[in-house]
């Protein structure tokens, strides 16, 4: 996969837990810790809700297991490859294994943080494989491939 610049979830930061008065909107081209830290208008520590959404792209039909660790609520969520009718996947926290067929899902993560310690770390690994963080190529703002 070959990273584009549309590589990355659209996200909007919010200044309340309830996802209700927006601070920013943009691109996160990694989820997690390190893009709240970077990305949140306001310093993290304070409450604050954000919302996460795009394209995950699968490269192989697999069973995938979902680990995620937050210091606040967090949930998330994976669509059907696009243009097909099945239903879509909640992902509970912290460990979720579905099977996910290749091509572009639908995917949405929704995180509050009510205050102190703030955190959120999400990880997949495929059937049989080590855990590894969402590959920033593989987050996109649209349904795409590697050849997109």
């Amino acid at each position: 996969m070959v990273a584009d610049h549309f590589t990355g979830l659209s996200v909007t930061y919010f200044r309340d837990l309830n996802w209700i008065t927006p601070a920013s909107s943009g691109i996160d081209h990694v989820v997690g810790s390190d893009s709240i830290l970077q990305d949140a208008p306001f310093t993290p520590n304070v409450p604050f809700s954000a919302f996460w959404s795009g394209y995950l792209f699968v490269p192989q039909t697999s069973d995938y297991t979902f680990s995620i660790e937050s210091y606040g609520e967090v949930s998330a969520s994976l669509g059907p490859v696009v243009g097909r009718g099945e239903s879509a996947a909640a992902i509970s926290v912290p460990r979720t294994t579905v099977h996910l067929d290749q091509g572009a899902h639908a995917f949405s993560i929704a995180h509050s943080h009510a205050e102190g310690l703030y955190g959120l770390d999400i990880d997949m690994a495929p059937a049989g494989k080590s855990f590894t963080r969402l590959d920033p190529a593989a987050l996109s703002r649209r349904p795409h491939g590697p050849d997109a």
